[in-house]
């Protein structure tokens, strides 16, 4: 059970302790932020860290994202 590993951090992060949120923003439905957030690790540090930097809004992320806010998936090609 979860409880036994209370307070336990993930391997990954346990030594990088403590850590400080640098940037959040409200995505909208849960899978438009699971686009987001899967979207968002495939970037490479560089433009995650100016993503930190410039702070942009909802709209600006999924823009950049290339997400539609609307429905989560990739913008309709304008021919």
């Amino acid at each position: 059970h979860h409880g036994r590993r209370f307070g336990k951090a993930a391997k990954a992060v346990r030594h990088r302790q403590p850590l400080t949120l640098c940037y959040q923003t409200l995505i909208g439905p849960r899978n438009l932020a699971l686009r987001a957030e899967y979207r968002l690790k495939r970037l490479p540090r560089q433009r995650k860290q100016a993503l930190v930097v410039a702070q942009p809004d909802r709209t600006t992320l999924l823009a950049l994202l290339d997400l539609d806010p609307d429905t989560g998936d990739q913008p309709a090609a304008s021919c």
